[in-house]
């Protein structure tokens, strides 16, 4: 593993105290490596995200659209129509 010094503010000293003493986790290592597995997580999901929009964005551009009142008619007409 590979050593690095980092700066935290009081609030994020705290914190990272207060999940030691609370048990969750043995040692401040432990808590800063959970927060940047979350975030590598938020990253991925942002990412994929992002390429879906894009993904959109150029089937609009190259007119793969949907008419927008029709398919809420063909919702309807197969959820809602016998109500």
């Amino acid at each position: 593993m590979v050593t690095r010094n980092v700066v935290l503010t009081d609030q994020q000293s705290q914190f990272v105290d207060r999940m030691v003493a609370g048990g969750t986790y043995q040692n401040a290592s432990e808590v800063l490596r959970e927060g940047l597995r979350r975030l590598q997580r938020e990253e991925e999901v942002w990412e994929q995200a992002k390429a879906g929009v894009l993904e959109g964005l150029e089937q609009v551009r190259r007119g793969e659209t949907i008419d927008a009142e029709a398919v809420f008619a063909r919702i309807f007409d197969k959820h809602f129509a016998d109500e």
